[in-house]
């Protein structure tokens, strides 16, 4: 009973700090993905999630979401 309790033990050490690893990384990721994210609405010029169209001349039809064009 020893044995199984020692290994038990073991197994419950090792599974927390692969947890722990495994989670600095998935926010190591997470952050990364964040600032990609950040860097593009930067460049575009994106507030939250609306974007900014414009277009000049006669014409032009901008859509946001379905259209139909008849």
């Amino acid at each position: 009973m020893d044995t199984f309790n020692f290994i038990a033990g073991l197994a419950s050490i090792i599974s927390l700090i692969l947890a722990l690893f495994v989670t600095s990384k998935v926010y190591s990721i997470s952050k990364t993905i964040n600032q990609i994210n950040n860097y593009q609405n930067n460049e575009r010029n994106v507030t939250g999630n609306a974007v900014s169209q414009k277009a000049s001349g006669k014409g032009h039809t901008q859509v946001g979401g379905d259209y139909n064009a008849r």
